[in-house]
C-alpha cells in the first residue's frame, strides 16, 4: 500500500464527497483526506460538498 496525493478532477468538484469516495473505492483506493491550499481535512464528511484541489489517498502498489 502507498499514500499518494492526486489532483481532484473538476468533474467531482461541487458534488458530494461521497460520490468521489465511492469512485475511488471502486478503483481500489481509499480517501484519507482532502487539501485546499494549506488546509487539510482528514476524513472529510461524506455528506459534505467536495471543494478541494487535491485528495490524499491510499492505493495498492503497482507491481
Amino acid at each position: 500500500m502507498r499514500f499518494e496525493e492526486v489532483p481532484v478532477d473538476d468533474s467531482f468538484r461541487g458534488k458530494a464527497t461521497r460520490e468521489f469516495h465511492d469512485y475511488l473505492e471502486k478503483n481500489g483506493k481509499v480517501l484519507i483526506a482532502v487539501r485546499k491550499g494549506d488546509d487539510i481535512i482528514i476524513r472529510p464528511p461524506l455528506d459534505s460538498t467536495l471543494d478541494c484541489e487535491f485528495a490524499i489517498l491510499i492505493s495498492q502498489n503497482d507491481r
